[in-house]
């Protein structure tokens, strides 16, 4: 591959990893863009960077600083106190993502309406009713690179393998980590994964299933809680998570049998074995893949 060929893919995979050092997340109110409701229509008026805005007023105080930057986006669903009609805000979000109760606030001086559920993630534009993942969109862009460098077929087999070793785990049932520090201290807040810990999420826990609605007895997530135990210490509890994850209240519940632990705090998250400690970043190993891969080929 000549330098000019080369210095293109990286700059083309570069851009696609720049979602690594800014939030960027829609902003709108289907109150005033019916195309900003639960049938989501993007256009690029709705882009926002959200490190070029700051945290409401109203969070300031809470978030402690006169500065704060987003550390997501936000689908926020609120029903007016008038007739009950429902309307969605999306907007940048500010404060811990695993910790959602200051974040997903509304303000205080919205008398009119209540909110009934807060979803928030962490990549760029993710809170939309159905975004075009960032490796989806490097899937696109390597089919539009190979077309334009016309690339060998030996070249186009060897990355298309690293993307579909990476990217093919939508199609299955959800896999997550199971396992509980108390029993295994790997599972802790340091955790150490092994092949043990991972699971394929089957049924929902017995004392879950009444609050489920049937359509969603399958897990639809993988969960990390932190519990206190009332004679003293601090668990991590890693499995799968069953419910609505925009709204915890339910699939974070912890066994009523379990009467020596309290809940201090529930993450939620979509992605395989994505309830480990630290958050994988597919898209930068994607890039230094294929780039290690053309320079071995070229």
């Amino acid at each position: 591959m000549s330098s000019t060929k080369y210095f293109l893919a990286v700059a083309i995979f570069v851009t696609l990893a720049a979602s690594a050092f800014a939030v960027r997340c829609y902003q709108c109110s289907s109150l005033q863009d019916p195309k900003c409701g639960e049938h989501f229509e993007n256009n690029d008026m709705m882009k926002i960077d959200c490190n070029r805005v700051n945290a409401p007023y109203f969070l300031l105080q809470l978030l402690s600083g006169t500065r704060v930057n987003a550390t997501g986006c936000m689908k926020q669903t609120l029903t007016s106190t008038y007739g009950g009609a429902s309307h969605i805000l999306r907007s940048c979000y500010f404060g811990d993502i695993r910790h959602t109760d200051t974040g997903c606030q509304i303000d205080p001086t919205n008398t009119v309406a209540k909110q009934t559920s807060c979803n928030v993630c962490s990549d760029d534009y993710c809170n939309s009713s159905s975004s075009m993942a960032p490796m989806a969109l490097a899937i696109v862009a390597f089919f539009g690179l190979a077309r334009i460098f016309t690339m060998s077929s030996l070249r186009l087999v060897a990355i298309w393998s690293i993307l579909a070793t990476l990217l093919i785990d939508v199609a299955w049932a959800i896999e997550c980590y199971q396992c509980e520090s108390a029993q295994n201290s790997k599972c802790g807040s340091r955790f150490e994964p092994d092949e043990s810990m991972k699971i394929e999420c089957t049924s929902a826990p017995r004392y879950l299933k009444p609050y489920l609605e049937s359509h969603s007895k399958d897990a639809t997530g993988c969960m990390k809680q932190i519990m206190e135990s009332k004679l003293g210490g601090i668990h991590t509890v890693r499995s799968c998570y069953y419910g609505d994850l925009a709204n915890k209240n339910i699939g974070c519940q912890i066994d009523p049998t379990n009467v020596f632990m309290t809940l201090d705090s529930c993450y939620v998250c979509d992605k395989d074995w994505c309830n480990a400690s630290s958050a994988k970043t597919p898209v930068a190993v994607v890039i230094l893949s294929i780039l290690c891969f053309l320079r071995f080929m070229s």
